[in-house]
Parts: C-alpha cells; structure tokens; sequence
C-alpha cells in the first residue's frame, strides 16, 4: 500500500486543511493507512473498520466512499458524530489496480472554520488547476 506519509508530504494543502487522511478499501469497510495531525483525533481515526469513526456500530447509509470508487468522482458530505460536526471528502485512487478512496476528514465544528477551510481549499485548488493549464499551454506551444 502506498503510504499515506507520502501522500502527505506531497500534499501539504492536507496538513493544513484536515485533522485526519486516511486510505480505505470502501467494499471492506478498512482503514488501511492513516495519519493524523491532532493525537485525539488519531485516537478517533484509528479503527479497524471506517465506520467506527462515528461510532454507529454499522457503515454509513450514506458511504461517500464505496460512491467515490464507484462513480470514480470526489464526493463531500458533512457528518455529525457526538457533539462535533465533520468535513468529508472521499477522492478515489487506484494502486497496483485495485480502487480505494482517500478520505480527508476535518472538524468544522466552528461555522468560521467550516467556511475558513472551504474557501481556503477552494482557492488553492483553483491555484492549482490554473497553474497545470499555464503550464499544458506553455508545453503545447513549445511542441510547435
């Protein structure tokens, strides 16, 4: 399994943004790499199964996850557990060419830090896609 340490140093957008990234295997409901950047919620994140989180005793009715790898398309949702509300975001992955789903999950208990954090995100995500343009374009150019 890919580590998710990798994943984070590349990504520092992660560190930032999330309390906890972890890699699931949506149809067996694991937890197959986790990291975390709060201890407590390290404590919360690590499970066996990725439902535990929330403390339900059975999967979501709602799995963003097993949807993601299905329909090979991000997905957000919020979800409360306890007295705390939570960001979701399930993104798809394949390695060694089997389908997983990296899971980023942050606190937004605070309404501030919930439209903090969307809009932070938002801003280097589109940061992001305009520099690969520039970047598909200046390459384009240079090939002709």
């Amino acid at each position: 399994m890919y580590e998710i340490s990798t994943i984070v140093k590349q990504l520092p957008i992660l560190q930032k943004n999330y309390d906890c990234v972890r890699v699931l295997d949506p149809y067996e409901k694991k937890v197959l790499s986790l990291d975390s950047f709060d201890t407590q919620e390290k404590l919360n994140c690590q499970s066996e199964h990725c439902y535990s989180f929330w403390k339900t005793g059975q999967s979501c009715k709602n799995c963003i996850s097993k949807k993601a790898v299905a329909e090979n398309a991000t997905f957000i949702k919020i979800e409360v557990a306890g007295d705390k509300l939570y960001m979701v975001t399930a993104f798809p992955i394949t390695y060694n060419e089997n389908k997983y789903v990296l899971e980023l999950i942050r606190d937004v208990t605070e309404k501030k830090d919930f439209f903090n954090a969307l809009d932070s995100f938002s801003t280097e995500i589109n940061q992001k896609i305009l520099q690969d343009e520039i970047r598909k374009f200046q390459q384009s150019l240079s090939n002709n």
